[in-house]
């Protein structure tokens, strides 16, 4: 949130409350996973507890497929984005990161044993997509105080173009 400038302000607040709605629902995973562990053991959870770890596995899974789905279609945007931009390999980049997205739900709700793979290839796509990304340069240098964009689609201030200058080489 602290890179983000007006241009991408919107994308960054949906991807940090995307963010924290993964965290929530990991933790309720997490949470579900645990008692459903105790239980197997052996411990007698009272109904109520019983009750709670339901409701978690739930949320957890709900809300993991909710994030996945967001995550998609951040990534569709973006692929369709490249394309238009005639960059074939962060098209390639990002379908692919999309559709692994679409699985990785599929597998949330089917509590698939191709879970940790799936997830293991969206990290690796997603270190590629940032390593081979580049649109950033080509974007502040079109929105920059000398840059070819109108002005109404540049930066109005030397403080927001500084901010989007430290962003993209920090």
């Amino acid at each position: 949130m602290k890179k983000a400038n007006r241009f991408n302000q919107t994308e960054a607040g949906i991807k940090f409350d995307n963010a924290v709605g993964g965290l929530v629902a990991g933790v309720a995973q997490y949470g579900s996973s645990a008692l459903e562990q105790m239980e197997k053991a052996g411990v007698k959870l009272s109904e109520s507890t019983a009750k709670v770890g339901r409701f978690l596995d739930i949320v957890g899974r709900f809300g993991g497929a909710i994030v996945g789905l967001v995550s998609a279609a951040i990534d569709a945007y973006h692929a369709y984005d490249e394309l238009e931009h005639g960059n074939i390999l962060m098209f390639a980049l990002y379908t692919t990161s999309a559709l692994i997205g679409g699985a990785l739900v599929v597998a949330a709700f089917l509590g698939s044993v191709l879970t940790l793979p799936l997830l293991l290839l969206a990290a690796l796509i997603g270190v590629l997509i940032n390593y081979f990304k580049s649109r950033e340069v080509d974007d502040w240098l079109e929105q920059c105080y000398f840059g070819i964009k109108a002005t109404s689609e540049r930066f109005e201030h030397l403080e927001e173009d500084r901010k989007a200058f430290t962003a993209i080489f920090s």
